[in-house]
């Protein structure tokens, strides 16, 4: 199967073909020779759409199969995949913005490790082992004026990489270029003894 979500995460509509499928009452979990529907993970939004017009209920990952749930019957072996942009986007954003927040973090501070975080539609970065003065300008500054200069972004066999900045490891969806992310904002800074927890606000939720 190939996973066109991976390596082309803003194509939205393509066609497909069904090689296995299964009923359930209404429904059908249906695999296809491709995708660009994305797995249903605790990291990201799940992503939303239709399959030949048929809402996708659910993707989930079996043994290197996504295996899609859709509501209703496709009559045909040939299907049409239409991803509604909306959480892709989110995603992209927010994942994008915090591999541009860690490759400068880490220009600047050391800690144990960084991670980004979602809580229903909200997103936070948690950095652990971190006894510092945190300089929040210091780093936004940085950090927009990175996402300004619209820098290409290379992602490859888990490594993204953004030059002359650095590399990090990163298995998800990112933008390929910094200019996408729009800007990023530090809504709230919960500082622990060790540790801080960032709540950011990318892309069109800055607006809201």
């Amino acid at each position: 199967m190939q996973k066109l979500y991976m390596d082309y995460p803003e194509i939205s509509k393509i066609k497909a073909n069904i090689i296995s499928r299964r009923y359930l009452d209404d429904k059908t979990q249906i695999i296809l020779d491709r995708t660009i529907f994305m797995p249903n993970s605790k990291e990201f939004l799940a992503d939303k759409g239709t399959i030949s017009a048929m809402e996708v209920l659910n993707v989930e990952e079996k043994k290197d199969n996504i295996i899609h749930t859709i509501q209703g019957k496709p009559q045909k072996s040939e299907v049409f995949l239409d991803l509604d942009m909306t959480n892709r986007r989110k995603n992209l954003s927010y994942n994008t913005a915090y591999i541009i927040f860690k490759l400068i973090f880490d220009s600047f501070y050391r800690s144990s490790s960084i991670n980004l975080i979602r809580k229903e539609e909200d997103f936070f970065i948690e950095v652990n082992d971190f006894y510092d003065v945190f300089d929040e300008k210091l780093i936004l500054d940085q950090i927009n004026f990175l996402i300004g200069a619209n820098l290409k972004i290379e992602s490859k066999q888990g490594i993204t990489k953004i030059d002359p900045i650095g590399d990090v490891i990163n298995n998800f969806i990112c933008f390929d270029y910094t200019g996408k992310v729009r800007g990023l904002v530090f809504e709230n800074i919960d500082v622990n003894k060790s540790s801080l927890k960032i709540k950011i606000k990318a892309c069109d939720d800055i607006l809201k």
